[in-house]
């Protein structure tokens, strides 16, 4: 078995934020400041003066403050869909040459019967969606060229907290560390 261990730099070509560029882009956004759950003040101080690690638990503490209240379950959706919009802007450079280098390696691999886990930090899908289209072009290509042999399949990718045990048939595992934001949430 791989296990490939995917940071933020594994996407960095596609979105073009890094995670400290994340943390500033969510802190600063319109849609925080329209729900008043941050301070313009507080904003300033996450998006300057404090490190971007710091400035992410803030914020996320901010907004876990508000989830006793009754616009709990409004904050967690909001901080949701403003991660989403900062991951997956409408105009984007999108190269992704490493997340199609895994995509290719994951195939090479399950088209030996050999399994490969993908453990990310990351939140968006981009790896995910470079694997899966590398997958499925393959099962197109294997027609067209007339290979023979399995076609790798891709188990359901999952979260910790979602504690979701891989079905062992599938070559190809996805496991989020800290949550899964999709392009819509």
């Amino acid at each position: 078995d791989l296990i490939i261990y995917a940071g933020a730099g594994v996407t960095i070509d596609q979105g073009g934020l890094s995670w400290s560029q994340l943390v500033k882009q969510v802190a600063m956004s319109n849609i925080v400041r329209a729900t008043n759950i941050v301070s313009d003040t507080d904003i300033r101080i996450l998006s300057t003066a404090i490190n971007p690690l710091e400035a992410a638990t803030a914020l996320l503490s901010h907004f876990q403050t508000a989830k006793g209240t009754a616009q709990a379950e409004e904050a967690n959706d909001t901080l949701i869909n403003c991660i989403a919009h900062s991951l997956y802007p409408a105009a984007r450079w999108n190269r992704g040459e490493l997340a199609r280098a895994i995509g290719a390696v994951v195939l090479m691999r399950g088209r030996n019967g050999l399994k490969t886990t993908i453990i990310t930090t990351n939140y968006d899908t981009l790896l995910e969606d470079a694997v899966r289209h590398r997958l499925d072009s393959f099962a197109q290509e294997r027609d067209e060229y007339g290979l023979t042999g399995p076609i790798p399949q891709m188990s359901t990718p999952w979260a910790l907290e979602d504690v979701v045990e891989p079905s062992g048939s599938e070559v190809v595992d996805f496991i989020y560390l800290h949550g899964r934001i999709s392009a819509s949430p």
